[in-house]
């Protein structure tokens, strides 16, 4: 217990607080929901008709029940005439004080008792009677009200509730709703649906409700995911941090979801948006396509060992990538053969391009093995011709050929050898025209006849 100094004038106002409590102390008892023959709440109020004024709830002292004895302590307390000192105590809704005389009232009964005007504290005069009895109270600037049989409030409630907390509401189909849109989770409360919270919302409603409701177990919440009904998982440590504030409605559905789908994952299921399959043949035919055939990626689907979740194609075949990026390029793409291993690094499907390409150019049928940088350069001019045409293969060459002179009269060469040169001859030196001229008729030879001799003139000019 810690304890707090006032000045005279808090003390003043403290102690005149307590006094209109006591004058008329049953604003202090809710509205029970469901009343019966032993509704202590009923009771209460039979009791306090008969208190004319504060001095008669001095006749509670040596009452078993906390709040009637909280009453008479607090009366007590007021009668000494002195609240210089005040105890402060810690509670899941804040820290609020108190003054005691010496009785064996719990202090949150004390508390709850003495600041019976606050629409939080007033709910802390039975606690301990939820701890005893079960009872539930539902306190906010509208409602103040209890249940002995666990009776949920009505949906008014919880609106009023969070419109004490700042906190905009709709309603439908008597559920209260936060957000409007994203995924969605349905707040229980006594096996009740009664909040509906969205991903797009970034309250944490579960705590703000928490401050207005008063229930002796934790277990009277629950949660009630509208996705992937297929898939069950426990998530009260979820449900817990999220009522105790660690997580807003955002970050709780999203955790909610993804404990759903690792769940799925784990037992070998297909995750896809908001439904979950058996078969990987089904889950892919859900999917945008990707460029490897339906049935290379269910071959490997079936060998991965575990379900994924992936909204697309290309999200499938990245998964599957690391484990089998050497036996899908084979099955993808014909003629690679051991060379696969050239290609089982990076974006699959930039490799699986790079891969076709490279296998398109080595059935190009080079005439010479490269022996230097620019004759390797000349061979990709050769390989871009035979496989795509000249004006791809003279725009390769220009694009390419940089600031090297002899790429520069490789590339001209190529021009003339096409006819594609037109009027873009005036960008070489007549240094470079000469020499493209000269390896033009060796380049000719070569490409038109195959005439391997003329590699030796090639070599002279390039070196």
């Amino acid at each position: 217990m810690r304890l707090k100094a006032r000045s005279e004038e808090d003390e003043r106002k403290f102690i005149t607080q307590v006094q209109e409590i006591l004058a008329d102390p049953g604003v202090l008892v809710p509205q029970c929901l469901d009343p019966g023959l032993f509704c202590p709440f009923e009771g209460y109020r039979k009791k306090l008709r008969a208190v004319d004024s504060p001095g008669d709830l001095l006749r509670f002292s040596r009452s078993a029940d906390q709040f009637l004895s909280g009453l008479a302590e607090s009366a007590r307390a007021v009668e000494s005439g002195g609240a210089r000192l005040t105890a402060m105590l810690k509670t899941q809704y804040g820290s609020v004080e108190y003054i005691q005389r010496g009785g064996g009232t719990d202090p949150p009964v004390l508390a709850g008792i003495q600041n019976g005007r606050d629409v939080v504290w007033r709910m802390l005069a039975f606690t301990s009677l939820s701890k005893t009895r079960g009872v539930k109270v539902y306190s906010s600037s509208n409602y103040y009200l209890a249940s002995c049989k666990s009776t949920p409030p009505p949906p008014e409630f919880f609106q009023d509730a969070l419109r004490d907390e700042g906190i905009a509401t709709g309603v439908s189909d008597g559920i209260v709703e936060v957000g409007t849109s994203g995924l969605s989770v349905l707040v229980g409360f006594l096996g009740k649906p009664v909040l509906r919270i969205r991903e797009d919302s970034s309250w944490r409603s579960g705590a703000a409700l928490m401050k207005h409701i008063l229930v002796g177990e934790a277990g009277a919440f629950s949660f009630m995911p509208e996705f992937l009904d297929e898939v069950q998982v426990d998530v009260q440590q979820h449900l817990l941090s999220y009522l105790a504030g660690q997580a807003d409605d955002r970050a709780v559905v999203r955790k909610v979801y993804d404990s759903k789908v690792e769940s799925a994952v784990r037992s070998g299921f297909y995750v896809s948006r908001m439904k979950v399959y058996s078969d990987p043949e089904a889950f892919l035919k859900s999917l945008d396509p990707v460029d490897v055939p339906a049935e290379v990626l269910i071959k490997y689907m079936r060998k991965y060992g575990r379900g994924m979740q992936a909204d697309t194609g290309r999200k499938v075949l990245e998964a599957l990538w690391p484990q089998f990026s050497r036996e899908i390029l084979a099955d993808t793409v014909p003629g690679l053969g051991e060379d696969a291993g050239k290609f089982s690094k990076g974006q699959p499907l930039e490799m699986i391009a790079a891969a076709r390409e490279y296998v398109m150019r080595k059935g190009a049928g080079l005439p010479f093995e490269p022996w230097s940088e620019d004759s390797r350069f000349l061979a990709d001019i050769i390989v871009e011709y035979r496989l795509f045409g000249k004006e791809r293969a003279a725009d390769f060459a220009l694009r390419n050929m940089g600031y090297s002179e002899m790429r520069r009269v490789i590339s001209l060469s190529f021009l003339y050898f096409t006819g594609a040169v037109s009027a873009g001859e005036w960008k070489f030196s007549e240094h470079e025209a000469a020499l493209a001229r000269i390896l033009e008729k060796s380049l000719r030879a070569l490409i038109e006849g195959n005439d391997i001799s003329a590699l030796r003139d090639i070599r002279a000019v390039i070196g």
